[in-house]
């Protein structure tokens, strides 16, 4: 057993079934090792271009591990903005109710400055931005507007 699986084990609150040696009992070492082994297999078997899905969101999918509904439908470099549909089912996580996440994410993905525009279950195009406040501009929340394009948004700062 690697020190990393033992770390995750102890986490999972399995420590009582680690043995004195520190070593799992053989079916939970198997079991572990199976787990990576299907997490390599799909990070080896996804294409590197898949729009939309890290293999995270991929591994967490496998898995049935909570992963957000969404996918980006474009990104306009030239404005920066990235176009995401939401395609969560009646009982998931939405954009608009998993906003930080999402935000964070296009943030890694497209850098602090892009747009995120979305289309929500009601078929509706929103945009969402970040209110920062205080001397060292803070994270305070999320903003929605109803987006009416970028021609729109253009004529409303004049």
């Amino acid at each position: 057993m690697t020190p990393k699986i033992k770390q995750l084990a102890e986490k999972a609150h399995l420590h009582v079934f680690i043995n004195p040696d520190g070593s799992l009992p053989p079916e939970l070492a198997k079991f572990a090792e199976l787990i990576v082994q299907a997490c390599a297999d799909i990070a080896d078997n996804t294409p590197s271009v898949l729009i939309g899905k890290t293999t995270g969101d991929l591994i967490k999918e496998h898995f049935g591990v909570h992963a957000m509904n969404y996918r980006v439908l474009e990104h306009d470099a030239e404005h920066n903005i990235v176009y995401l549909e939401d395609i969560s089912g009646p009982t998931e996580r939405t954009i608009t109710n998993d906003a930080e996440t999402v935000m964070m994410k296009m943030f890694q993905k497209f850098g602090s400055q892009v747009l995120v525009v979305y289309r929500d279950t009601n078929n509706e195009w929103w945009e969402m931005r970040l209110l920062l406040s205080g001397p060292y501009n803070q994270y305070e929340k999320i903003e929605f507007e109803p987006w009416y394009g970028l021609a729109w948004r253009t004529l409303k700062r004049k």
